[in-house]
């Protein structure tokens, strides 16, 4: 939990009580230890009569930063007072070099298990017991599966960062600083021919998937209860990592002063239907006919998965308002919605 909340024992008690009795899963925290000893064992045993089914405990008080020493002998106290399992953390910089180290680690803290986190990031092959992995070979490993499963390049680039460390400034390092793109991380790091075999492959399969589903062409159909079927595009790579059609209609709710939508994703054999229940419908902009409209939502798929939209129309277009639909395209304006309908997104699986 916040470290903010270490010094509000109350209020961390009433959270964790409230959690512990409002679910059947375990659940667990994660603390930092508090200037003296006393004051965190008296902490812990609070935590731990809520009922919780662990603790997480960041050896450093809370405005230590990580090249402050980890106090090992706050955990093991920590471990020695409590029943429940209590996992050591904050051991990359001063305990954890390799796979054998993180035992070591928790040997030195007397805990159940070692969260590991920065030690991670500098080089995921420090999990493998045979040993770490030379750090060349990682990152290009990393690359690939970043290109194959359609990373990020932002958040690409941050964790090859991470490994790069003190070697940012090499001309490697450069060059990956200064990348703007997939292809250009993959540049820098001589995978170049890499990044356009496999997005050519990517861009076939896609085109192939698009081929297999005329269904998603056809002219939107009218079930008996008035929701229009029609497919939409929603390619996950035209957004910022920190916007996707979910977020941006949130945001549109608390503008409109609308109640918050609530998510419903049931199973149903290999599709996934996400149910935004709205107490309100939704409509074409002004002058903007159906079929119009649904033109400049082109169908399309991603990677391994076709996406539909459902929306269920009003026979009569209310007033539009001002706001920006950003995911779906900015020439559109959001629409108003009314009472008793619902959107919806559905992804099957093609498989």
């Amino acid at each position: 939990m916040g470290a903010a909340l270490l010094s509000d024992p109350d209020k961390i008690e009433k959270i964790l009580s409230t959690l512990v009795k409002g679910t059947r899963r375990p659940v667990t925290c994660k603390i930092r230890i508090l200037p003296s000893l006393e004051d965190t064992l008296s902490l812990v045993k609070r935590i731990e009569s809520t009922g919780i089914a662990a603790i997480a405990v960041h050896g450093r008080k809370r405005e230590e930063r990580p090249q402050h020493p980890v106090s090992c002998e706050t955990i093991k106290a920590i471990a020695e007072t409590l029943s429940i399992p209590v996992i050591a953390n904050g051991g990359s910089h001063d305990h954890i070099k390799d796979h054998l180290d993180i035992e070591d680690f928790r040997r030195a803290t007397a805990a159940s298990s070692v969260m590991v986190a920065r030690a991670a990031m500098w080089n995921p092959s420090i999990f493998l017991k045979e040993g770490l992995r030379p750090l060349e070979e990682v990152m290009q490993k990393y690359i690939r599966y970043a290109v194959q499963y359609d990373n990020h390049y932002t958040n690409t680039k941050y964790c090859l960062c991470q490994m790069l460390r003190e070697q940012l400034e090499s001309p490697q390092g450069k060059l990956l600083h200064a990348a703007q793109s997939s292809r250009e991380i993959c540049e820098a790091f001589g995978l170049g021919t890499f990044y356009e075999e496999t997005t050519q492959e990517l861009d076939s399969r896609r085109a192939e998937l698009l081929a297999k589903t005329p269904e998603e062409t056809r002219e939107p159909a009218e079930d008996p209860s008035g929701v229009i079927k029609m497919a939409v595009k929603f390619d996950r790579r035209a957004y910022s990592p920190q916007i996707t059609p979910k977020t941006c209609l949130l945001e549109w709710c608390r503008r409109e002063k609308l109640a918050q939508p609530v998510f419903n994703a049931p199973w149903i054999g290999s599709s996934v239907l996400l149910s935004l229940l709205l107490s309100k419908s939704t409509s074409p902009p002004c002058g903007t006919s159906l079929r119009n409209w649904r033109n400049r939502l082109q169908p399309s798929s991603v990677y391994g998965a076709r996406a539909s939209l459902r929306v269920g129309w009003v026979r009569r277009a209310p007033p539009c308002t001002s706001v920006s639909e950003r995911h779906l395209n900015k020439t559109l304006r959001a629409p108003e919605l009314r009472t008793q309908q619902s959107l919806g997104i559905c992804a099957r699986s093609p498989l």
